[in-house]
């Protein structure tokens, strides 16, 4: 199940690159995002290469939370569906998802002012 989250996340990645080689200098564009409202909260309309970006760096630090993340966010699973595909309760998913929201937001903030 989790695997169908990573390719939903590799497709638009290459997707907004392939945007991006195509602008030739321009900058990134933003890409709006076919994800639930609840997922999305907070996170309005994001450039897909910097979600990548900080999800890798999310990985490196806490590997569930970007798991979490990919899965909620990518491919719009429930958290009952990650919680059997991570191994744990749908309350440590909610958990987590905060968790991972909260840094996002922040990183991606950061990201957008520079």
């Amino acid at each position: 199940m989790g695997h169908i989250s990573v390719i939903v996340r590799q497709v638009l990645v290459d997707r907004a690159r392939k945007r991006q080689r195509i602008k030739r200098g321009e900058g990134r564009e933003p890409v709006q995002l076919a994800v639930d409202q609840e997922a999305a909260a907070g996170l309005g309309v994001l450039d897909v290469l910097a979600v990548h970006e900080e999800l890798e760096r999310l990985a490196a630090i806490e590997e569930r939370q970007a798991k979490v993340v990919e899965m909620k966010f990518f491919a719009g699973f429930g958290e009952d569906d990650i919680a059997d595909a991570l191994g744990c309760s749908a309350r440590t998913v909610r958990n987590e998802w905060r968790k991972a929201r909260a840094w996002l937001e922040v990183r991606l903030e950061d990201a957008h002012d520079e």
